[in-house]
């Protein structure tokens, strides 16, 4: 026998509606989240510096695709007979379906670094979320507290100890 929805599940679900479409609304109307706050260069800054405290001194900038339309850093890892990639992501996961499947093609191990947390898969909804209320405390007010910075795309050869104990979530943009 099936349970009739009350009204609270009526309220709730109008509730996550309302969320959804306000948060779409507020996304399409504003610029991108990053537009203005994220200065373009600065995660690879960073990145360079957290690599040279873990005596990673060999970073190059390349063209992970044959157009040069995507472009990151790559780190020699001769511990590893390999590469650490690392790909900024400003605007979220418009290149991660791309970059999971370089990564894959070359039999790379991937994650994803968002708001200080390292995630196995782009964190979708975390993104769309952090940056809807981001988005929303800017329509408010000038001041951008809630700023989660760009996500990072990072690729390395599977079993790489040195790689995976490299502290990405202490960088704070």
């Amino acid at each position: 026998m099936q349970k009739q929805n009350t009204i609270i599940d009526c309220l709730t679900l109008s509730f996550v509606l309302a969320m959804v479409a306000g948060g779409i609304s507020i996304r399409s109307k504003s610029p991108s989240p990053t537009q203005g706050f994220y200065e373009k260069g600065l995660a690879e800054k960073l990145l360079i510096n957290l690599m040279r405290t873990q005596g990673l001194n060999e970073v190059t900038t390349v063209h992970f695709t044959a157009d040069t339309g995507i472009k990151g850093l790559q780190v020699s890892m001769h511990q590893c007979n390999g590469y650490l990639a690392i790909l900024v992501m400003p605007d979220g996961d418009e290149l991660s379906g791309l970059w999971q499947k370089l990564a894959n093609q070359v039999g790379y191990t991937t994650k994803y670094l968002f708001d200080g947390v390292i995630y196995n898969s782009f964190p979708r909804t975390v993104f769309w979320m952090k940056t809807t209320l981001y988005s929303l405390a800017r329509k408010i007010t000038t001041q951008a507290v809630l700023y989660p910075g760009p996500a990072l795309a990072i690729a390395h050869p599977k079993h790489c100890e040195k790689a995976e104990n490299i502290p990405f979530n202490h960088i704070v943009f």
